[in-house]
């Protein structure tokens, strides 16, 4: 009891001592956040739009040019949501429809809305949701607003015909105008030039510079910033040119300023060919993850069939009940349907347009030797050409992980060792093949599976020892799970951790607390414990 006393004494010494490094770190941190959260209702104001659908879900969409893609990544890390490049239109998306982000996100910018008609969308929202909306303060300079604002529909225009520079809007009617002049007590002059839904201004150098420092306060975040660079050496060098009677070299110079203009915009366009070639390959690769994935869920737990009902094919995925998700993932994409039962859930594909799109995908990806007989009669009524398996199994798709996630298991075993919790990564599986194949790369041990209660499968792949768990871990981090196990799989550094530190705690009881708060964590079910321990006692090791 003492060292317990001790251990939380310490623990409570260590937290007052982390609040009172943080006190003044507190002050900044809550500051940059707000103005964060003024920014995105700026962004969201110029460039964004509440939705509310017919079943009561709302969404929130912004929509930049791609080369101003950097703004989305904080707001994906903050809130969930998809960055989607619209093809062929050099604009790129974001999407937030799920509520576990939606609801965080109204509360950020509730307070920060001003454009009249987003402030119609953000009110609706909020009423479907019984929240009360907030009427913004007045802008001032102190605000990051007008940043987002900025960032979502200004812009930085450099005449080489005039040597002039102008503030732009893609707006024409721009509502918000009124209060950005008197929030930095700038003018802008009402002979203005539109065209194509951009409004040109005009304005003096005193006004720009207001912007400038109001910009170095709240930075932008987008392609913008670049441009804002240039402003002090557009007017050092009007100031240097002003008098100067050699026309020639007046030219000179500012054929020069505007060629790193020139420069910086290609600068832009590059980086804007060089982010749709990296989100076609990011979504290239997520596809190709996916594919594989589903390969390896079919293996484990899938079936392929022919019938006379049926006669371009049926396939069918059952998983447990809790993992409904995955299959609801592969309707998504595929069609078909998912019926849950008490038992599990199954999902069952045989439209022939859907079939034949998900067999032309997981062409060439399926291992299982009874899988690929059936592979190869459904192709043959198809007409599609079947592709052979690459001999070897390798670790740089997620076939394994897709494999997992249908029979495979991982739990904490109590009973394996005296006072210790035994973490076991386990694939079962009646073809010993498959587990061969995977022990090659991975490791772990074969064990006859002779349990009446599991009798379904023939063989179990085990894997207790921390070396190859670790290694499995860095599999995992690469390549998921999309199922419930994955929970699991993202606790294991936390589990060797836990035994670390169980090493020095000589009091039972502290040792019981700290195993229980780990083990609500990990969703810990006594008859996980049960089936591992059973197999493990038959040690009947394959030679």
């Amino acid at each position: 009891m003492k060292e317990m006393k001790e251990l939380e004494r310490e623990i409570e010494q260590r937290k007052e001592l982390r609040i009172l490094k943080n006190l003044k770190k507190n002050k900044k941190t809550n500051k940059q956040l707000l103005n964060w959260n003024e920014w995105l209702a700026g962004l969201i104001d110029g460039a964004g739009k509440f939705t509310l659908s017919k079943s009561g879900y709302a969404n929130l969409d912004i929509i930049l040019g791609i080369q101003d893609i950097d703004c989305f990544p904080d707001i994906k890390r903050q809130f969930g949501g998809k960055i989607k490049r619209r093809n062929g239109l050099g604009y790129v998306r974001y999407r937030l429809h799920r509520l576990a982000g939606i609801l965080p996100l109204l509360a950020c910018v509730n307070g920060h809305i001003r454009h009249p008609r987003r402030q119609l969308e953000f009110e609706q929202i909020c009423n479907h949701y019984n929240i009360a909306s907030k009427i913004p303060d007045k802008l001032t300079s102190e605000n990051g607003w007008i940043s987002g604002y900025f960032d979502a529909v200004g812009l930085f225009e450099f005449s080489t015909e005039q040597d002039q520079l102008y503030l732009a809007f893609r707006h024409k009617i721009n509502p918000m105008l009124d209060e950005i002049q008197k929030c930095l007590g700038v003018t802008l002059p009402s002979d203005v030039c539109s065209c194509e839904n951009v409004t040109l201004y005009n304005i003096s150098k005193k006004n720009w510079l207001r912007f400038y420092e109001y910009f170095k306060k709240h930075p932008l975040r987008s392609s913008k910033k670049k441009h804002l660079v240039l402003l002090p050496k557009y007017y050092e060098l009007q100031t240097d040119t002003k008098d100067m009677q050699n026309l020639e070299v007046k030219q000179n110079l500012w054929k020069q300023f505007f060629k790193t203009c020139t420069a910086t915009m290609k600068e832009l366009e590059k980086e804007q060919k060089d982010a749709q070639f990296h989100i076609h390959m990011r979504i290239k690769s997520e596809q190709n993850q996916f594919i594989t994935w589903l390969a390896g869920l079919l293996d484990s737990c899938g079936n392929i069939m022919l019938s006379k009902k049926h006669v371009s094919g049926n396939i069918e995925i059952k998983l447990k009940l809790k993992d409904h998700e995955c299959l609801e993932k592969i309707k998504l994409k595929y069609g078909g349907a998912v019926k849950v039962s008490r038992t599990g859930t199954r999902y069952r594909l045989n439209h022939q347009e859907g079939l034949k799109f998900l067999l032309e995908d997981i062409n060439g990806q399926i291992r299982l030797p009874v899988r690929l007989e059936k592979f190869k009669e459904v192709c043959k009524k198809n007409e599609i050409e079947m592709k052979h398996p690459d001999k070897e199994l390798r670790l740089d798709n997620s076939w394994i992980s897709g494999f997992f996630d249908g029979v495979g298991s991982i739990v904490i075993n109590q009973t394996t060792l005296e006072n210790k919790k035994q973490l076991v990564f386990t694939f079962n599986h009646k073809n010993i093949h498959i587990l061969l194949a995977i022990q090659r790369i991975l490791g772990g041990n074969i064990y006859i599976n002779t349990n009446i209660q599991s009798g379904k499968y023939k063989y179990a792949l085990y894997f207790t020892s921390k070396e190859e768990i670790l290694r499995l871990y860095d599999y995992f981090k690469k390549y998921p799970s999309r199922s419930d196990k994955n929970k699991r799989i993202g606790l294991i550094p936390q589990y060797f951790d836990m035994q670390t530190l169980m090493l020095s705690i000589t009091d039972n009881q502290l040792h019981e607390t700290l195993w229980k708060k780990f083990l609500c964590q990990w969703d810990y079910k006594a008859i996980d414990e049960i089936h591992s321990g059973e197999i493990l006692k038959q040690k009947a090791k394959l030679k």
